[in-house]
């Protein structure tokens, strides 16, 4: 059987929820089964700064640090990671998408995120980028 929130968790080794859910539901003749489990991010709330693995996803870059901005819009097993430094010589990816198995919190104090767009306090994007929340964006002063 396979449990959704759990393929890409970085705590289901001996997780108590993961058990819980395979022994209750064991024998209903079930092929995947997807609930929601705050465990899993339990580690990676919205500010938390972070080191994104790059397990050869994204050519020449190695391991990067950014902070975390939520889950993601489109895909909620997913978290949205704003990037210290892009991962293209043009720099057109400063954020992205990943499961929360590749990213290891750091020992640093979190950072204020706005909870409109997601972006992290003393971070810079496009100049096309627009916020009414946190007050960025083309022509605003």
């Amino acid at each position: 059987m396979i449990l959704r929130p759990c393929l890409r968790c970085p705590h289901k080794e001996g997780c108590e929820i993961r058990e819980y859910y395979r022994n209750a539901l064991r024998g209903m003749k079930l092929t995947t089964v997807s609930f929601s489990c705050k465990k899993r991010t339990k580690d990676l709330q919205p500010g938390t700064r972070v080191i994104l693995h790059n397990e050869g996803i994204w050519a020449e870059a190695g391991d990067i640090q950014g902070t975390v901005s939520g889950l993601a819009r489109h895909n909620r097993m997913k978290l949205a990671v704003w990037l210290d430094e892009s991962l293209d010589p043009g720099g057109h990816i400063s954020i992205v998408r990943v499961f929360p198995d590749m990213l290891e919190p750091l020992d640093a104090p979190r950072v204020a995120v706005c909870p409109e767009c997601g972006r992290p306090e003393g971070y810079q994007n496009k100049p096309s980028w627009v916020c009414s929340t946190c007050g960025i964006g083309a022509g605003v002063q």
